[in-house]
């Protein structure tokens, strides 16, 4: 059942975000160390990621990704919208024309919703 209980969805409520988020994180890591990384970039960022210009890489802030976060990234908007529900999957689902960038817009605006 890949790793997570279809009962344990997120829908949106911030109190619930902590447990969900330590949940999928935890999953992620498993599956592919480099998420770890990648999230807590996210985290610290003070910026939503933006698309990047043609020809260059994509960022978190100030740093540019690698090969490897760029994919996480994308990873970041396939697991969300498998795991989330009502206003959660709403931010989610309304980045799905963001590009390559969609997964950390996604996980951004979500978190930024629950945290604040």
């Amino acid at each position: 059942m890949n790793g997570f209980d279809k009962r344990k969805n997120y829908g949106g409520d911030a109190s619930h975000w902590k447990d969900w988020r330590i949940k999928v994180t935890t999953w992620l890591g498993q599956v592919n160390r480099t998420f770890e990384t990648l999230v807590r970039k996210l985290d610290r960022s003070e910026n939503e990621p933006q698309e990047p210009e043609e020809g260059h890489r994509m960022k978190v802030g100030a740093t540019e990704l690698t090969t490897e976060e760029e994919w996480c990234g994308e990873e970041l908007y396939h697991r969300p919208v498998q795991k989330c529900e009502g206003p959660a999957l709403a931010i989610v689902r309304n980045q799905n024309t963001q590009g390559k960038e969609r997964g950390r817009i996604a996980w951004y605006r979500t978190l930024r919703d629950a945290e604040g």
